[in-house]
């Protein structure tokens, strides 16, 4: 007989298998929804109000993929991820710090100069000569089709640099320069919740299921002021049919002939 820790090994083991966490459709759904109501509330802000805005997730999920389903006359060919799945460029990908990972986004012109003053600020004599020697003044990197065309150098210098410090820190102190960077999670968001106490008693409740008896999982995103949710535990298929059916105003004899015909289970 399974026991519960098997299913729930089991449980796990196929989510893995069968989900990519980050990209899938609701998720992705979830943000272009969030995107329009920002849209509308900015539009109302600045006394532009827009008519109504519709999100959907077959349109959220096509914008996600634009560059596969979208095709014109000398479209440039999209970036592709490095073999070590590192990220397409070496201003937009993950750098092994000293503790942890990095991900530092500065694609675009504006963000360069905060970029090399921010690493220039914490330049190391480990990560040999100062970042700002290395990016501002090198004649290579003044441009963008310049940093383009040297890709592997300059991910070499960010490399040497990013691992002269925590992720962590990197973190704070590019962000605080304008510069987009996060710390890598190595771990999912679904553990993170359930693990960490602080994260646990802000984002999760317990539950009863019949497949995982007591368990954590996660609470309501959205609270109203007038109305409560009520998160539930998972249970078996047709756990309720019975019930279902006898609202609907079917008696126990309907039921159990509907059973035995195999027309529902339960």
């Amino acid at each position: 007989m399974t026991t519960v820790a098997q299913k729930k090994t089991g449980a796990v083991r196929c989510f893995a298998a069968a989900a990519a966490v980050p990209v899938q459709a609701d998720g992705i759904a979830a943000l272009g929804a969030a995107s329009a109501i920002l849209l509308g509330l900015v539009a109302r802000a600045r006394g532009r109000a827009t008519g109504a805005l519709t999100a959907t997730m077959l349109a959220t999920a096509m914008h996600a993929i634009l560059d596969q389903v979208v095709d014109y006359p000398g479209k440039p060919a999209p970036r592709e991820v490095d073999d070590d799945a590192w990220g397409p460029c070496a201003l937009y990908r993950i750098y092994p710090a000293a503790h942890g990972w990095v991900f530092p986004a500065a694609l675009a012109d504006k963000e360069w100069p905060r970029l090399t003053a921010a690493l220039a600020a914490h330049a190391d004599s480990g990560a040999g000569p100062g970042a700002r020697a290395d990016l501002d003044a090198d004649p290579r990197f003044a441009t963008a089709a310049g940093r383009a065309e040297h890709e592997a150098a300059l991910a070499d210098v960010l490399a040497k640099t990013f691992g002269t410090r925590p992720a962590a820190d990197w973190e704070r102190d590019l962000t605080a320069a304008g510069v987009g960077c996060v710390e890598v999670a190595q771990r999912s968001q679904q553990t993170i919740i359930q693990v960490e106490p602080a994260a646990a008693d802000e984002y999760c409740v317990t539950v009863h299921s019949d497949v995982f008896d007591s368990h954590l999982r996660p609470g309501p995103t959205t609270r109203f002021s007038r109305s409560a949710t009520s998160p539930k535990g998972f249970t078996h298929a047709g756990a309720h049919t019975d019930a279902i059916l006898t609202d609907l105003g079917y008696g126990a004899a309907d039921i159990a002939d509907l059973r035995g015909r195999a027309i529902v289970g339960g």
